[in-house]
């Protein structure tokens, strides 16, 4: 067989729909002011979001329609609708809580139906959630219909999104260089969200900051989340330069943009978005290195890391003066948290982990006796009432996985690591950082923030994406 029909040619690939966007930086600088400009908006006229959540899902679908989803609309258009969790909840926009994963979930879906005309559906990431369903039959039923329905979309609606997404991403195949409009499609709306944040935000005099996570310096959305969705955003930025395909053609707008997600990930006061994203860097170098790729891409990755350092601690100086060193202190107790609020902790431990140990440990024992089925999604919530007098959400995804799906919570992990390994193993080394870098993301946030954005459930699809080659690959080129 000759070689050349084994090599796929790039004009045998349809591209991305927006891939003619970057020919022209003028054009997409306007489009990121853009959304700026409506996130400043949204904050005043809320509506723009609702309009946007209901408009742009009906346009795109004619179009996904009509050409059947050859331009990859569907995953530009998933990803992007993805996004506006923080824009939807912040705002309080009429739509259901969970929409951002439903939609996103919905477009995965119609894009997986007409890529499965053309390639052999992967059945592996739906038995992934199948692997999840046994338990809703041992939720307790006596519970108002709406408070069991509640359940199961707020802890399996990420499942499902996750699901759909890797199942979508890898019956898709595109040229490396068309990846940057799937970097494009998440990154506007998170500017978009850091337009709407800065306005909820006011006066920084009129803020109190003490050690713990701040409201008001998230724009009213959850801390937690908002951190992680803005370290994500920073981690996009970087996953772009170090495979060489930035979404500016200036790498000083790109490493700006990132640092300016990551700086307001710090005004919110909750560590784990941040810490992730600066591990997911640290990561990303060492896997460049593990890999051995080219002289001139270790080069590049060690002057990102050396302009991401210097300007991560002028912006952390900056931001810790301006909040009277409560941010520094809020990270000491990290490590240390009598040494800094000299108050006793209930806990084995002097790291400061905001109770989800103890979470961790009250969902173990529940596993321990509930070891087939566990309790049912959402049925911690309920148990922790019991044990500490109050009920919340887990925190920790493993663990919720144990304690409300038992076994089958161990089998579908399980599953879901072994898609991911055996996509890495075939793989490139680019698209190795990208499978690395797309889903250190998810697993790192699922320890510490469940499933409760969107992003955190498509972003391990989206490393899963097939590249194809059609000119020698930037991390293994030889050197001149």
């Amino acid at each position: 067989m000759q070689l050349a029909s084994i090599k796929v040619r790039l004009d045998e690939i349809e591209t991305v729909k927006f891939d003619r966007l970057f020919k022209s930086q003028s054009k997409v600088l306007m489009i990121v002011l853009v959304h700026f400009v409506l996130g400043l908006i949204t904050s005043f006229t809320p509506f723009i979001c609702l309009l946007g959540g209901v408009v742009i899902p009906a346009i795109a679908l004619i179009e996904i329609v009509k050409v059947q989803d050859r331009n990859k609309l569907a995953g530009f258009v998933a990803l992007y609708l993805g996004t506006f969790d923080l824009l939807l909840r912040g705002n309080n926009v009429a739509l259901p809580w969970e929409y951002s994963k439903y939609i996103s979930s919905l477009f995965f879906a119609i894009g997986l139906f007409y890529q499965s005309k053309h390639v052999k559906f992967n059945f592996k990431p739906i038995f992934y959630l199948v692997l999840l369903l046994p338990s809703i039959l041992v939720l307790n039923f006596t519970l108002p219909f709406s408070e069991i329905k509640n359940s199961i979309s707020f802890n399996l609606s990420g499942h499902l999104c996750l699901a759909l997404s890797i199942a979508y991403f890898l019956s898709i195949r595109i040229p490396l260089q068309s990846i940057k409009s799937f970097l494009l499609a998440i990154t506007l709306p998170m500017i978009a969200s850091v337009g709407s944040i800065v306005t909820k935000i006011g006066s920084l005099s009129s803020i109190t900051f003490d050690m713990q996570s701040n409201l008001q310096a998230s724009g009213g959305f959850g801390p937690n989340q908002t951190a992680v969705f803005l370290g994500f955003g920073f981690i996009v930025i970087i996953i772009g330069i170090v495979i060489n395909q930035n979404i500016f053609k200036n790498t000083n707008l790109n490493i700006t943009l990132a640092m300016i997600f990551l700086g307001f990930g710090l005004f919110t006061f909750s560590r784990g978005g941040v810490a992730v994203a600066i591990l997911d860097l640290l990561g990303l170098a060492g896997l460049g290195f593990l890999l051995k790729v080219n002289l001139k891409s270790i080069k590049r990755i060690l002057s990102l890391i050396f302009y991401i350092s210097i300007l991560l601690v002028i912006v952390f100086v900056i931001i810790n003066v301006i909040t009277n060193n409560s941010l520094s202190n809020r990270y000491l107790k990290t490590i240390d948290k009598k040494a800094v609020t000299g108050a006793q902790y209930d806990t084995k431990s002097d790291v400061d982990l905001s109770g989800r140990d103890k979470l961790v440990e009250i969902e173990y024992q529940i596993f321990l006796d509930n070891p087939i089925l566990g309790i049912g999604p959402g049925g911690a919530t309920y148990h922790f009432k019991k044990v500490i007098g109050y009920s919340l959400p887990s925190h920790t995804e493993f663990s919720r996985l144990l304690s409300e799906h038992g076994l089958y919570g161990v089998g579908s992990l399980l599953f879901l690591i072994s898609i991911v390994y055996n996509k890495y193993k075939r793989s490139s080394k680019y698209s190795k950082l990208l499978i690395f870098g797309f889903a250190f993301f998810t697993v790192a946030s699922m320890l510490h923030a469940a499933m409760r954005i969107a992003v955190i459930s498509y972003a391990i699809g989206l490393g899963l994406i097939n590249i194809i080659e059609d000119e020698p690959n930037p991390l293994e080129s030889k050197i001149e």
